[in-house]
């Protein structure tokens, strides 16, 4: 059951993607260094900023967010789980690890901290092994889930994200990955949390602490990069992938997701290090949270059409008003005008009338394209005429067929009925005078 909602709510993302193509949309976005990033607004489902996001880049650690979706939707939290020996053996020299043991049965709730805070190799080669039996089974598990969830660009070859020339994704698909696992609040939680432990082990005696990579919500190495709207998620970093960041971050009801791939890491003359996926980042937040707003296309209290009422006590129209609010994210130097509203709605109706019945339908579309359907509400009651009501009854009724029918009935019935009673007086009237003169004879004789 999670695996299926977990594919319904990724394809249901991914359909409400709403793409800005080109980097200078807007006029104003900011220099980004990085060669591959995008902005994403998680509530309103639009790509504010795009620039390269559909380029093949390697990843790096960023990898490990599929590990984890996987992971998550394959096992319970309290599941345990065994570390192995063939799990640790293919962890490659050089790897970031969390210092898994051999043997070592820890829960999968603390291998996702392992995973996704340390950014531990060898926890990614557990969680595989693990969820699969195998990391050659899991990485087909892995690219058959990129796939389910839209991506196109995709093609994993290691549960870790560690360099391999066939292992590649982009950040629009990374995107996609990232809102699958952020349906599930563990992630989140983990994934924005400055510094995990994890409890003693069968093999370890002593909690571990783990502080997290993303320097943008802690500041255990330094604190240049500290970034006080950020909320997580997952660093990756190679030699050949250089500095890759997926980050959120939220303000004033904004909620920003930003890919970054491909980012130096450069020295100032004074030999200060500058992580441009950091500074890129949070240049790009910056401009989000400084350029955009929801505003308010459509209220349920602005009238937006006049129905004609027969019948009515009071007045003879209602006004229509939208049933629900439309809120939009706009940047700043968007116009309002770029939203259209066509409405359908009755032409006229009988009262009474009830406030919020549907007597109708508009469609917004924001250059044109359709952003919401919604019903047209009576706004008000309109009483219905009792007299008027009554008068309509008997016109109603009268013109039915079949009242035609039967007066024409009863007309030809009179009409027979009249016939009749003139031939009937006439016979009458006949076999009287007959009669009398009859009589006549009769007295004469």
């Amino acid at each position: 059951m999670k695996k299926r909602l977990s594919v319904l709510f990724a394809s249901l993302f991914a359909l409400m993607l709403v793409v800005s193509p080109v980097q200078a949309l807007y006029g104003n976005e900011p220099e980004i260094s990085a060669p591959s990033a995008l902005l994403y607004e998680k509530n309103s489902g639009q790509i504010i900023y795009e620039h390269d996001a559909r380029v093949k880049m390697y990843p790096a650690s960023t990898t490990k967010v599929l590990t984890a979706l996987l992971l998550l939707e394959n096992c319970e939290l309290d599941e345990e789980v065994t570390v192995t020996a063939s799990a640790l053996s293919a962890v490659p020299p050089g790897s970031s690890i969390a210092g898994l043991r051999r043997d070592e049965v820890i829960t999968v709730y603390d291998l996702l901290v392992c995973l996704l805070v340390p950014s531990g190799n060898d926890a990614a080669n557990v969680a595989a092994e693990h969820v699969s039996g195998s990391i050659e089974e899991f990485v087909k598990l892995m690219n058959n889930r990129a796939k389910q969830l839209g991506c196109k660009n995709t093609n994993f070859v290691n549960p870790s994200g560690y360099h391999d020339d066939n292992h590649y994704t982009t950040a629009y698909d990374l995107l996609l990955m990232t809102l699958a696992a952020l349906e599930y609040d563990t992630f989140a939680d983990i994934c924005g949390a400055k510094q995990k432990t994890i409890a003693p082990t069968n093999i370890v005696e002593k909690e571990r602490i783990f502080n997290s990579t993303n320097f943008m919500i802690s500041s255990t190495e330094t604190s240049a990069y500290l970034y006080e709207y950020c909320t997580g998620i997952k660093t990756g970093h190679t030699t050949a992938a250089g500095r890759c960041l997926i980050a959120s971050a939220e303000k004033d009801g904004i909620e920003l997701i930003s890919v970054l791939l491909g980012a130096e890491t450069r020295y100032t003359d004074s030999g200060v290090r500058q992580i441009r996926s950091f500074m890129d980042t949070e240049d790009l937040f910056d401009w989000g949270f400084r350029n955009f707003s929801y505003r308010t296309i459509v209220k349920t209290t602005d009238p937006v059409a006049e129905v004609k009422v027969n019948l009515s006590a009071n007045k003879d129209y209602v006004m229509l008003t939208p049933e629900k609010e439309i809120r939009w994210l706009l940047h700043k130097n968007e116009n309002l005008s770029d939203f259209e509203k066509e409405i359908t709605a009755e032409t006229e109706v009988q009262a009474p009338v009830e406030a919020g019945q549907v007597l109708g339908q508009m469609t917004v579309k924001y250059k044109g394209k359709v952003i919401e359907t919604m019903n047209l509400l009576a706004s008000s009651d309109v009483e219905r005429s009792d007299a008027l009501y009554a008068l309509q009854r008997i016109q109603d009724t009268l013109s039915q067929p079949w009242v035609g029918m039967a007066m024409f009935g009863i007309v030809i019935a009179v009409i027979l009925y009249i016939t009749y009673m003139v031939l009937h007086n006439r016979r009458r009237q006949r076999i009287l005078a007959r009669r009398r003169r009859n009589q006549n004879k009769n007295r004469s004789n």
